[in-house]
């Protein structure tokens, strides 16, 4: 991460993160859409120390910290929970541009989409650990452009960790390589490309297309056989394969089988 002006600069090869120390806030741009969040507790967070890649926002008047780093497609916010005097509550006001909305998924997290119904960014499911390891209740709920995260402290011992994910960039790269003498298209996913699931995989598929060189091989028409043999052989790697085995490889030539059928036979059917 680079420092500039009172801010650390990460880029990502497609993905830009900023981290605003002053506004204690930090960005996620992608293809020019960028989408910003208020870290929780903004006006009485007045420590900010650097530790190599991390961030660490602190109060002499808190009973928590919040951490936030790069990971590969977004960024990870831990919410460092010292005790049971802390709130269980956590809210993440975002910037949204015009027409933005955020929606809640039925797999507990959320999504931000543009007015065009594109996604921006998805908050993959929460989770909270005590200080053993235990999994504590938790759940996001969605408040106008605010995220509240609630933490259950029932039988928790302290210190508690929760970890809100933002994800902003889902393929790292498409190329085209020649697998038994025939042609593939090789996606190496990002980390929240390859663990996201769900509603992200929808705009991580038209990602994947527009990075997909232009190719005799495949000319991305939609609505075609070769389409749809390409388009079931990516959701099989996303929802099968997932961090597993990268990069995924997916073949043009393949039969259209249906989904279902591709996955019977290991994606590549």
């Amino acid at each position: 991460m680079k420092v500039k002006k009172g801010e650390l600069i990460s880029n990502q090869g497609g993905l830009l993160n900023e981290f605003d120390l002053d506004e204690k806030s930090f960005s996620l741009t992608n293809n020019e859409a960028t989408l910003e969040i208020i870290i929780p507790g903004q006006e009485e967070m007045d420590n900010v120390d650097l530790d190599k890649d991390k961030i660490i926002f602190s109060s002499d008047d808190l009973n928590y910290d919040v951490i936030i780093e790069n990971i590969d497609g977004g960024i990870r916010q831990l919410i460092n929970i010292e005790s049971a005097d802390a709130p269980n509550k956590y809210e993440f006001e975002m910037i949204l541009e015009e027409g933005d909305s955020l929606q809640m998924q039925e797999d507990g997290g959320a999504i931000v989409k543009t007015a065009q119904d594109e996604v921006k960014s998805v908050i993959l499911q929460p989770w909270a650990k005590d200080a053993n390891g235990m999994d504590l209740y938790t759940f996001y709920e969605a408040r106008g452009n605010t995220l509240i995260q609630t933490v259950n402290f029932e039988n928790a011992v302290f210190p508690v960790v929760a970890d809100p994910i933002w994800c902003g960039n889902a393929i790292k790269s498409v190329v085209w390589i020649t697998r038994d003498g025939k042609a593939s298209a090789s996606v190496t996913p990002t980390w929240c490309g390859a663990t996201g699931g769900g509603g992200f995989q929808w705009g991580a598929w038209s990602e994947m297309v527009n990075k997909t060189p232009n190719s005799r091989r495949w000319d991305k028409k939609y609505g075609t056989n070769t389409y749809w043999s390409m388009y079931n052989q990516y959701f099989c790697h996303a929802d099968w394969a997932g961090p597993f085995k990268t990069p995924w490889n997916l073949e043009p030539w393949r039969p259209n089988v249906g989904y279902a059928k591709t996955v019977a036979k290991g994606c590549n059917p």
